[in-house]
């Protein structure tokens, strides 16, 4: 009998981890979309012009999540929208939240006893244990992660406006 339960427990751990690490997934692609239309928008005054910017330069795959945060923080900074270094903040938070993408995309769940661990690789082997707390933790990052961003896609749009 304890077989059975313990089989179940795993199981529903599984189906858990399984849903919040869509919502990772789901979560940072939205952040990384809308990096990249800021990014666009910045850089291109044409309309007419935005598609081949966006097929020639933002969907291709050198234009990684990475590059996209490094390319907004040089934004946020050139344009006074936040201090240097409250973009170099922000932009380690995107970076976290783009690890933990990749971590439940790539990464390896195993069950040892009652608990359980996230194994991946980031310049070297990690192993997350994954409970509340792990997930708490996830959820306040990206919560404070689109709080900011949020505040700097009102700035920029007001910036914009001004300019115009």
């Amino acid at each position: 009998m304890c077989g059975l339960r313990e089989r179940r427990l795993v199981k529903e751990i599984r189906n858990q981890f399984d849903l919040n690490a869509k919502e990772v997934i789901f979560s940072a692609l939205a952040i990384e979309s809308i990096l990249k239309d800021q990014i666009t928008d910045f850089f291109v005054g044409d309309s007419v012009k935005i598609p081949l910017f966006r097929d020639s330069i933002i969907s291709t795959e050198q234009f990684s999540f990475a590059f996209a945060v490094k390319v907004f923080e040089s934004i946020l900074s050139e344009t006074n929208i936040m201090s240097e270094k409250d973009a170099k903040v922000f932009a380690e938070i995107l970076m976290k939240i783009m690890q933990y993408r990749n971590a439940v995309t790539h990464g390896r769940l195993v069950q040892e006893g009652e608990k359980t661990f996230l194994f991946y690789h980031r310049a070297k082997p990690q192993r997350d244990e994954i409970n509340d707390e792990y997930w708490k933790k996830v959820e306040e990052r990206f919560k404070h992660a689109h709080e900011i961003l949020d505040s700097a896609v009102q700035k920029l749009e007001v910036r914009g406006k001004n300019i115009e």
